[in-house]
């Protein structure tokens, strides 16, 4: 299961980077039109500079078995607020087709990462009474 969070991770940074670098082409994808140098900086840094940190934070934090299970509790936490802001954003804004797919990767990620915290949970108990 930690293959799925590495893999979270790989498309938050393959996000920021295209929102990094591809900043117009995102915006406009986004619904977004950047108009002065405020907006763009804006949308740099944390469409952008956030993914990344994001991701980084969670392919860094998957291969030290220290950081694990607080980077996955944390990443279960902001996923779960991402998919629970676009469903009130369907709710108060109506459905917005080109985002359902983005409702259910949301949802999906932060099921899964759920559950895979709740397996290092479970593993750390098991070692536990084990010892």
């Amino acid at each position: 299961m930690i293959f799925l969070y590495r893999l979270f991770g790989c498309l938050y940074l393959v996000s920021g980077l295209w929102c990094a670098f591809q900043s117009e082409l995102a915006a406009k994808f986004l619904g977004f039109e950047l108009l002065t140098g405020l907006g763009r900086s804006e949308f740099l840094s944390v469409y952008g500079g956030l993914q990344l940190g994001i991701g980084a934070a969670m392919l860094v934090s998957s291969f030290k078995a220290e950081y694990l299970e607080a980077s996955v509790y944390f990443s279960a936490i902001f996923s779960s607020f991402l998919a629970v802001f676009r469903m009130a954003s369907f709710v108060i804004f109506g459905i917005i087709d080109e985002f359902i797919f983005m409702l259910v990767l949301e949802v999906l990620m932060g099921v899964t990462i759920w559950g895979i915290w709740f397996n290092l949970k479970k593993d750390k108990h098991i070692k536990m009474h084990q010892s």
